[in-house]
């Protein structure tokens, strides 16, 4: 049975949602190494900007996790996600 774009549609945004979430609440250093890669020309008064607000974001994100995540062996996660594309389970992410 192949699911309804409707369906479809509220999975990807569910699992875009989730990534960038995700995404968000990564230590700082891994924040700004993940800025500098991809605006290299950025100050580091923008990069400091930047973070400042997405600190605001996760502080009032009410689906955010409660503790950080630390990087290495400490913090370490498996995260998946994957939808049914129309009859085929395609993989969206992995970590």
């Amino acid at each position: 049975m192949e699911p309804d774009r409707k369906s479809v549609g509220w999975m990807e945004t569910l699992a875009k949602d989730d990534y960038r979430r995700l995404m968000l609440q990564l230590p700082e250093g891994s924040l700004k190494s993940l800025m500098r890669e991809h605006m290299p020309k950025a100050s580091d008064a923008q990069v400091d900007a930047v973070i400042e607000h997405i600190k605001s974001e996760v502080a009032e994100d009410p689906y955010a996790l409660l503790q950080p995540i630390e990087p290495g062996d400490a913090g370490a996660s498996l995260s998946v996600h994957s939808a049914c594309l129309y009859g085929r389970r395609q993989p969206l992410a992995a970590n």
